[in-house]
């Protein structure tokens, strides 16, 4: 593809992926993020695009990268579950800008145990744990309760009233489970009945991740420890009583010390998992003290989400959010072009955004 002259402001190549098995419902609620989407870039004065992709990403081919960033919310392609990662480098191999984290924090965040290790390493908080595979090797864990996660599998994909276990044989039907059902191993760690926190964070001003007003789980609704964990149902099943009844309080009542604590671990974390733009990790207290349980990367945008809800209690809206996220990737388009031999001047002039 022939470059052409670079433009005096960048568009907005908003990506997403639809599959055409999904429900309608889901349909539709894609094109209201959409719109969503199109109105906040009208209104940040952004020229753009919106594309739906299913298996692959050969429009890319029709776009220039100095020309055009590309907002991703590309989460799979041809229907095939944690291949966001695959998207991201596809952006990179073309030479596109792009919202959010690198194909390299996108690969690590399906591996529970190296956010686990890179989360030790940067000295955050967070519970040991244990990986296993078979279920004969349930006796070398010893504390209980204890929840099970599928190893390399997202989120709370996998995870229900059953992912929590009493006693050795109970993890060695779980580690059943998922090994008959996700085809994965098990991460085993202590099971922790407290509060919980999910603690997003935004580009600042000078794209630095800081941390937003935290939001606090309410499971008041429910009797059992088995049932008060945020499980797959219970964000995405209408049918699941749990879809109802869990409510996410924004922003959590907790002191200004623990306020601040969460606020920081939520930068810490994700700059540890190479997290860019946005983010969220989540939290359970471990008697007074917060304990990282995972780190989204990629989590969610919508008007409901932890990190929208969290801006807005600082007083951002929607298309404040947005104009940040947009201000990092045309950070890192403005540092592609110096890097290809262009003034800085004229880098900078490119990158002029209206974000807050």
């Amino acid at each position: 593809m022939r470059l052409s002259k670079p433009a005096a402001r960048p568009g907005v190549l908003v990506l997403t992926n639809e599959n055409p098995e999904w429900p309608e419902d889901d349909k539709q609620w894609n094109d209201r993020m959409l719109a969503h989407m199109s109105a906040a870039l009208d209104h940040l004065g952004f020229r753009h695009e919106v594309h739906k992709v299913y298996a692959d990403l050969k429009l890319l081919d029709r776009f220039d990268p100095r020309e055009w960033i590309v907002w991703n919310w590309v989460e799979e392609l041809g229907g095939k579950p944690w291949t966001d990662a695959v998207a991201a480098r596809a952006f990179e191999r073309r030479g596109f800008a792009f919202t959010g984290a690198s194909s390299q924090a996108l690969t690590g965040s399906v591996d529970r145990m190296q956010i686990k290790q890179r989360l030790m390493r940067a000295g955050l908080p967070t519970l040991p744990g244990i990986r296993l595979g078979q279920p004969r090797l349930a006796p070398r864990w010893k504390i209980y309760p204890a929840i099970v996660k599928g190893a390399t599998q997202h989120g709370s994909f996998g995870i229900d009233h059953a992912s929590v276990v009493h006693n050795p044989d109970e993890l060695a039907e779980r580690l059943s489970w998922l090994r008959e059902n996700l085809g994965c191993d098990g991460q085993v760690e202590k099971f922790l009945d407290s509060r919980e926190f999910h603690v997003g964070a935004l580009a600042g001003p000078t794209g630095r991740l800081e941390g937003l007003p935290p939001g606090e789980i309410d499971y008041s609704a429910f009797e059992q420890a088995e049932d008060r964990l945020y499980s797959y149902g219970y964000k995405h099943d209408e049918t699941n009583f749990g879809y109802h009844a869990v409510k996410v309080q924004v922003p959590a009542d907790v002191s200004v010390r623990l306020g601040r604590r969460l606020r920081q671990l939520a930068a810490a974390a994700l700059v540890a998992l190479g997290a860019r733009d946005y983010g969220r990790i989540d939290i359970r207290l471990d008697g007074d003290e917060p304990m990282i349980l995972d780190v989204n990367v990629n989590c969610d945008l919508d008007a409901t989400s932890v990190v929208m809800r969290g801006a807005a209690a600082r007083g951002l809206g929607y298309t404040d959010v947005i104009g940040r996220i947009l201000g990092g990737a045309l950070q890192r388009l403005s540092g592609d072009v110096v890097r290809r031999g262009r003034s800085t001047r004229e880098a900078a002039a490119e990158s002029i955004v209206a974000v807050v």
